[in-house]
């Protein structure tokens, strides 16, 4: 995704509350086979391809330091149909001119279809990244 600094409001030399907004492209691969004791089994894959857009909340601190908070959705074009929303917050620690670390939590929901495969559901969870700043 590619993003623009919109809106930015300094506390002090090294204190910023920034607004970035977002867009991109999301790709979503679910490949589900679930199947019980008794041997029944059900299942079936999907890849779906969404433009995506977003906004992005960052709390800049001292020393490279900032909090972040990001909202962002996608929808399916063409014979699938889809839809998509995630959302991130995050610490981060931006200790080179382009590079950093984070670390955060992530819930992301999906709701795709394809007409031979269906999935509605989400995953959420603690994650660690390599941040590259361009």
């Amino acid at each position: 995704a590619a993003g623009k600094e919109i809106w930015r409001k300094p506390f002090s030399e090294d204190v910023a509350l920034a607004l970035d907004v977002y867009a991109g492209a999301r790709l979503i691969d679910i490949d589900l086979n679930l199947e019980n004791a008794a041997g029944a089994s059900i299942g079936g894959d999907g890849i779906w391809i969404e433009p995506l857009a977003g906004f992005n909340v960052a709390f800049e601190l001292p020393r490279g330091f900032d909090l972040r908070f990001a909202l962002d959705g996608g929808v399916a074009l063409g014979e699938d149909i889809g839809f998509d929303y995630q959302v991130v917050a995050a610490f981060g620690w931006r200790f080179a001119d382009n590079v950093g670390i984070e670390i955060g939590f992530r819930h992301i929901s999906f709701d795709v279809n394809d007409n031979d495969f269906a999935f509605d559901g989400w995953a959420a969870g603690l994650f660690g990244s390599i941040v590259i700043y361009f």
